[in-house]
């Protein structure tokens, strides 16, 4: 089954994954009137929170750019930005291609070492896991949701094995370590290990110097702020939606447009890191909708602000991404770094 391998069929197979979850969300809902609910938000909301998008993003193009002087890769924000919307394109398609889409795009506009561009790339997503992290924790103190059912959601126990699935568990387990063993010895003994040490170390050495690089940051008080700045950018998307379509009023929401906002924030970021294609089209319509229907909105608004507030997202990465690719297509190539 080579043809699986081609990364258009995986594509495929990924975004029809995304639209099955999506229809089984949507199936019960009425179409009719979440369309019609778009349609009524104000359009001026969502061309803010467009620009707050592409500000936050800007932002975060500014602060890789500043990890990657850290590790001694000097790359223009310009650069920095086409390369991260350029890998958002990416993971459009194929979740997860666009961390590997952005050290590429470094390696040929500014000849960036693929290793060192990863190794920045892992330290700031391990940042980023730290604050969504936070962001979560305090998103479960919300009262207005049932913190208990996630909580059970995200940390049942699964099935535990029968004794027959333990012992071909454990011959799986045998056979592969002996296998691993096997291939291990026959590599030291043909020299293949003494040839390659020297390119694996060089290797190491590059993705370690970019994972360390958050270490020696030429301002870690701007580095801070940057990161501040681009998670309230990302808050502003669904505020912005929420008050495109008149969803703001103090009346309907006893503990204000406050925390219901951050709920649908947090609960959407969640769902984003999920490796679905789409922005993790299905799953975030499911996380937000449920916040909205939470705080007391009919299933049609809480849908239709979810589906208003991907697709204004979805848009801006799209457009971003096909206007990077060109940029990076016709710009100089393989510039020192």
């Amino acid at each position: 089954m080579s043809w699986l391998r081609k990364p258009w069929v995986q594509a495929v197979l990924m975004l029809s994954l995304s639209a099955g979850i999506v229809l089984l969300v949507v199936r019960n809902q009425d179409l009719g009137g979440i369309w019609a609910q778009m349609q009524q938000a104000d359009i001026r909301f969502i061309l803010l929170a467009v620009a707050l998008s592409a500000a936050g993003h800007w932002i975060r193009a500014k602060r890789w750019q500043s990890m990657l002087q850290a590790a001694d890769a000097h790359v223009p924000t310009r650069d920095s930005f086409a390369a991260l919307m350029a890998g958002y394109l990416a993971s459009f398609a194929i979740p997860r291609l666009g961390e590997l889409t952005r050290c590429a795009s470094l390696l040929r506009q500014r000849a960036v070492p693929i290793l060192t561009s990863a190794g920045t790339v892992f330290s700031e997503r391990i940042i980023d896991v730290l604050v969504l992290g936070t962001l979560v924790f305090i998103s479960l103190f919300n009262p207005k949701l049932d913190a208990r059912l996630l909580l059970e959601w995200m940390f049942s126990a699964p099935a535990t094995p029968g004794q027959d699935e333990k012992l071909i568990l454990g011959c799986i387990i045998l056979l592969g370590m002996a296998l691993l063993g096997f291939l291990l010895v026959r590599a030291w003994r043909s020299g293949w290990l003494k040839r390659k040490a020297s390119w694996l170390a060089g290797w190491g050495m590059q993705l370690r110097k970019g994972i360390l690089a958050v270490f020696h940051l030429p301002s870690p008080a701007a580095f801070a702020l940057e990161t501040a700045g681009i998670w309230l950018c990302y808050w502003s998307g669904p505020v912005c939606t929420l008050a495109a379509m008149d969803m703001l009023t103090p009346g309907t929401i006893p503990i204000g447009w406050l925390g219901m906002s951050f709920a649908m924030f947090t609960m959407g970021s969640v769902a984003r890191t999920l490796p679905l294609p789409a922005g993790s089209m299905g799953p975030y319509h499911f996380m937000v909708s449920w916040v909205l229907t939470e705080y007391g909105f009919s299933e049609t608004q809480a849908m239709a602000a979810a589906t208003l507030n991907h697709a204004t997202q979805t848009g801006f990465f799209f457009l971003a991404g096909l206007v990077s690719v060109v940029y990076l297509s016709f710009s100089k190539a393989n510039r020192q770094a």
